[in-house]
Order: C-alpha cells, then structure tokens, then sequence
C-alpha cells in the first residue's frame, strides 16, 4: 500500500512539474514576444526623430536662402540597428531561440518530457 501512494505522489509531482515547465515556457514566449514589440517600437520612434533632423536641416536651408545666405546641411547619423545592439545579437530575436535555451538550461526528466507531449496544445 505504501508503494502505491508514493508511486501516486511521485506522478502527480512529475505531472506538477511539466504543467510549471509549459508555463514557464508559454510566460518566456511571451516575454520575447513583449521585446520584439518594444524593440520594433523604439525603432519607429529613432526612424521618427531622423524624419524630424531632416525636416529641421530642410527648414534650416530654407531660412538660410530666405535672408540669402548659403547652409550646409549636417549629415544625419543613421538610427542604430536595435537588433544588433542586444548582447546576443540578432540571435536573440529567432524563432528557435527559446527551444535551444530551454534544452541548455534544464535538467531532462524523460517521463516529464513524454507528459509535457500530451500537455502541448495544438497550434
């Protein structure tokens, strides 16, 4: 009697385990998903301000040819590649990033793995 009950707690540990796995996994997907978004928009922000610095070298020009001086226009830096500028680089934005991640970092349990199968929705 005593097998079977820690053989019941031992499953349902096991069980517990890959339920927390797929959840840390689905809260990592979504927390890439967060920084591709925040990434994208940080982007459009510096491609606005290089579209203000060159309306700004354009209005510049113009007043200078208004009071009929000349105006050398500045050269504009262009916006950084925010995808390189990750410590990981633009590895950090693949899709087979969070599975080479996960099989890096986690103790493999097999009886885990074949539970965490059927515990994985369809697409």
């Amino acid at each position: 009697m005593s097998v079977a009950v820690s053989s019941i707690v031992l499953l349902y540990a096991t069980i517990q385990e890959a339920r927390q796995k797929q959840i840390a996994e689905m809260q990592e997907k979504r927390a890439q998903e967060d920084h591709e978004h925040v990434t994208e928009m940080h982007r459009l922000v510096l491609e606005t301000l290089a579209y203000q610095q060159q309306e700004l070298e354009s209005l510049k020009e113009l007043f200078a040819g208004l009071r009929g001086q000349t105006y050398t226009r500045k050269e504009i830096a262009p916006a950084p590649d925010l995808y390189t500028l990750h410590p990981r680089g633009d590895e950090r934005f693949s899709d087979e990033d969070l599975a080479k991640r996960w099989q890096q970092g986690l103790y493999h349990n097999e009886l885990v793995t074949k539970l965490r199968e059927y515990l994985t929705p369809d697409d």
